[in-house]
């Protein structure tokens, strides 16, 4: 009924800031549709966050953003290894994140 379904992801994590963007594009058939979840995070070491879910946004062709908040739900991220292009970490209930880092196309990492 929908056709093809698409994802990507990205997570964007700003140690300045203290502050995580996770965002989701999804192609259902040939409507394209964005959500992100924004959050706060806590902590002083690198390799061990909390974060603070705070908001998320739906993106919906032809319709305005919408922002609502979030019960602020705590998350945790525990980086296991890291080097210039790959991240592996665990999830506050176990999960394991397997992260690419995103290169533009003059070799600039962002993130």
């Amino acid at each position: 009924v929908l056709g093809s379904i698409t994802v990507g992801n990205e997570q964007l994590v700003d140690l300045q800031s203290k502050r995580v963007d996770n965002r989701v594009s999804l192609r259902l058939g040939g409507v394209k549709c964005k959500v992100r979840v924004l959050g706060d995070l806590l902590g002083e070491d690198a390799l061990d966050l909390s974060v603070t879910f705070t908001s998320f946004v739906l993106q919906l062709p032809n319709l305005p953003e919408v922002e609502l908040p979030l019960p602020r739900p705590l998350g945790q991220l525990r980086t296991t290894f890291c080097d210039g292009d790959m991240r592996l970490s665990r999830g506050g209930r176990g999960g394991l994140f397997i992260l690419k880092r995103i290169r533009r196309p003059t070799g600039e990492t962002l993130g």
